[in-house]
C-alpha cells in the first residue's frame, strides 16, 4: 500500500499513537485532542483556560465544560480547574457511556465568556488613581496602605469583581469606597490584616469565595459614613452645586450655632457660601443654606 499523508508545518498536534488505543470514546478522545491541540512542548498557560479552547473551537462554553467532564470521568483528564493533566487511560474495553454530573462553572469562568463592554472613556491610569484614592481613605485602620504604583493584575481583579456586579470604569472608585465602608463596620473585616489582593483577587483568576465576599460587602446596608473633610472649598462648591449661583466658600468663626446666627450681617456677598465653626474646630455648626426652608437638602451635613 502507498498512503500519503498531510506533512503541516503549522497548526499540528503531536499525539501518543497509545491514544489510538486507549478505552477513551470516539467523542471523549476528540475532546482530548482538543485540549491537547493547545499545548506547546507540552505545556500551556492562559487564565482564560478551557473558555479559550471552547472558544478557538467554536463551541459553547457549558457544552464543552460538559464535554471536558466526560473525559474527566473517563480518567483521560486529572487535576482541576487551575491546573490539569491530560493522560490516557490503559486496556482497550470498550468505555460504557456514563451520565457525569456536569459541575457548574466557576464565576470567574462564567465572567469570562460575558461579552466585553464598551470604552468608557476613562483610562486605565485614571481609574487606578481612583482606586487608589478610594482605597487610602476609606480602608479600615487595620487594612494596608496602598502606595506606589498599582500592579496591572490587582486592577485586572478589581476590574473583574466591578463587571460582575454590573459597574463601569468611571465609577470603580466609588466602588471601592462601597466596599470598603463596609468592612470598617464589620467585626471580622473591620480587625483584619488585609491588602488589596486579598481581599479583590489577583488577575482572573479569582476564587468563588473572594467574589461572594465583595459582594456581600458592596450591598451591604450597614456601611461607616462617609468621611468629609468639612474644611475643603471644594466639598461644599460640589454639595451646593446649582444652589443660588455659588461661586465661592468662606470659613468664619463663631463659638456656636448661635453665636453665628447672631452675626449673619457678616454674610455680605450673595454668590459665596458662608460655613461657620469654632476656632480650631472641623464640623462646622451653621452654614448657608442651613435655615433655608424651599428645600431640605442642607440642613444636615453628609
Amino acid at each position: 500500500m502507498e498512503l500519503r499523508t498531510p506533512k503541516p508545518t503549522k497548526n499540528f498536534t503531536i499525539i501518543p499513537n497509545e491514544l489510538l488505543h486507549s478505552s477513551l470514546s470516539n467523542a471523549t478522545r476528540t475532546t482530548w485532542l482538543m485540549i491537547a491541540s493547545v499545548a506547546r512542548d507540552g505545556y500551556f498557560n492562559d487564565s482564560r483556560g478551557m473558555a479559550y479552547i471552547a472558544e478557538i473551537y467554536g463551541i459553547p462554553y457549558a457544552t464543552f465544560i460538559s464535554r471536558v467532564q466526560r473525559l474527566k470521568a473517563a480518567g483521560g483528564l486529572v487535576g482541576n480547574q487551575h491546573k490539569c493533566e491530560l493522560v490516557i487511560p490503559g486496556g482497550t474495553v470498550e468505555p460504557i457511556e456514563e451520565e457525569v454530573e456536569e459541575e457548574e462553572p466557576t464565576i470567574a469562568e462564567e465572567i469570562e465568556v460575558q461579552a466585553k463592554r464598551k470604552p468608557s472613556g476613562v483610562t486605565q491610569k485614571e481609574s487606578m488613581a481612583q482606586i487608589k484614592e478610594a482605597w487610602n481613605a476609606n480602608k479600615p485602620e487595620a487594612f494596608m496602605l496602598l502606595d506606589g504604583k498599582m500592579h496591572p493584575s490587582l486592577f485586572i481583579a478589581i476590574e473583574t469583581q466591578a463587571k460582575r456586579l454590573g459597574i463601569e470604569r468611571p465609577n470603580y472608585g466609588e466602588f471601592v469606597g462601597e466596599v470598603l465602608r463596609a468592612a470598617q463596620v464589620d467585626p471580622y473585616w473591620s480587625i483584619a490584616d488585609m491588602k488589596p489582593s486579598r481581599l479583590f483577587g489577583w488577575g482572573t483568576d479569582i476564587g468563588d469565595n473572594k467574589f461572594r465576599n465583595v459582594e456581600k460587602l458592596y450591598r451591604s446596608p450597614v456601611k461607616a459614613k462617609v468621611q468629609v473633610d468639612y474644611l475643603d472649598k471644594n466639598f461644599w462648591l460640589s454639595w451646593y452645586d446649582g444652589y443660588k449661583d455659588l461661586t465661592d466658600v468662606e470659613f468664619k468663626y463663631a463659638d456656636s450655632y448661635w453665636d453665628a446666627l447672631d452675626r449673619v450681617d457678616e454674610e455680605v456677598d450673595p454668590n459665596t457660601a458662608y460655613v461657620w465653626t469654632k476656632e480650631g474646630g472641623k464640623t462646622p455648626h451653621h452654614w448657608t443654606g442651613r435655615k433655608d426652608q424651599t428645600t431640605r437638602k442642607f440642613r444636615d451635613l453628609p
